[in-house]
């Protein structure tokens, strides 16, 4: 029997899709963790017009988005490097910070926002409670802590935060 080169090849492409549908063919996706937080630092500054008043930030809204893996725990931080005024440079723990929770989704919808104090040289948690992927605006407003000592004057320092799932 003889064959054309048409012939050859049509038998050849035959054989090749006949071994390619015997084999078997998985999907498999891996999902990462993965976390974005929109701003991701913050200015800080307060004008103090008379002694001893209590100056308050306007709001500011941070978003955070975070997909994470079964088990682990969501955290976001905020640290500030140092705080500046007329007399020169304060410490943090003069600066608090006031949270509330603003539009949640998914495992989001479970987490609290925070308040405190910052300490020097740590991060602290702005955020409670949130465990499963999802999306939280936390709503942050920033304060001088109550002194009847403060120079009139401007002060000002940056905050930077961070976001992480563990």
């Amino acid at each position: 029997m003889r064959h054309t080169w048409a012939t050859l090849a049509i038998l050849t492409l035959t054989g090749a899709m006949a071994a390619v549908w015997a084999q078997s063919t998985s999907l498999v996706i891996q999902v990462v963790p993965e976390a974005h937080i929109t701003p991701s630092s913050v200015p800080l500054s307060f004008n103090v017009r008379n002694s001893g008043e209590v100056v308050v930030s306007e709001p500011v809204p941070v978003i955070a988005w975070v997909r994470a893996l079964p088990g682990q725990q969501i955290r976001l931080t905020a640290q500030i490097g140092s705080l500046t005024g007329p007399d020169g440079i304060l410490p943090v723990s003069t600066v608090s910070w006031t949270g509330t929770t603003g539009r949640a989704t998914g495992g989001g919808t479970a987490a609290s926002c925070t308040s405190g104090s910052f300490t020097a040289g740590s991060a602290q948690p702005l955020i409670s409670g949130w465990n499963q992927s999802g999306i939280v605006t936390c709503n942050l407003s920033f304060s001088l802590t109550t002194d009847p000592a403060w120079s009139t004057g401007s002060y000002s320092g940056q905050v930077t935060l961070q976001i992480s799932a563990q």
